[in-house]
């Protein structure tokens, strides 16, 4: 399970993310950087492949 998240956002806080990679143990939490937003999220949407990709070959 992977689960990213902004700071501070108060429709989908860290620590309901914690929960959401908590039910796996495999889980990924991924905090994205508030400033710079497309920079950061190419980088999630990356980083989000690389798991993905990590999972299907296992």
């Amino acid at each position: 399970m992977l689960s990213g998240y902004w700071l501070p956002n108060p429709f989908s806080p860290g620590e309901e993310s914690c929960l959401i990679v908590s039910s796996s143990s495999a889980g990924r939490l991924l905090e994205i950087n508030p400033t710079s937003a497309m920079g950061n999220f190419d980088k999630a949407v990356r980083d989000i492949c690389d798991w993905l990709s990590e999972r299907l070959r296992a």
